[in-house]
C-alpha cells in the first residue's frame, strides 16, 4: 500500500495527477502533511477508518482543486 502513500503525498503537495508537472519540493511537503494529519489523528484518538476517511477527503480535494486551477477557470468572473 506504500504506493497509494507515495502517490497521495505527491497529489497533496500539488503534483498534477493529469500531466505530472510539479516540484519534488512539493512531494515532500505533501508527505509532511500527510503525516503531521496522521499523528494527529492519533493523537485525539480518531479510528484508522476516520483517518483514512480524512485524508481521502482531503486528496480528493487536492485533485479537484489541480483541475479547476488548470483548466483555467480559476478566479475568472463569468459574464
Amino acid at each position: 500500500m506504500y504506493e497509494m502513500y507515495g502517490v497521495a503525498a505527491g497529489v497533496i503537495g500539488g503534483i498534477s495527477p493529469l500531466g505530472g508537472t510539479g516540484l519534488l519540493l512539493g512531494t515532500f511537503a505533501g508527505a509532511a502533511v500527510w503525516q503531521t494529519l496522521e499523528n494527529g489523528l492519533n493523537m485525539i484518538g480518531a479510528q484508522v477508518g476516520i483517518q483514512r476517511l480524512v485524508i481521502g477527503i482531503i486528496v480528493v480535494f487536492s485533485v479537484l482543486l489541480d483541475v479547476v486551477v488548470r483548466s483555467g477557470n480559476f478566479g475568472k468572473k463569468s459574464s
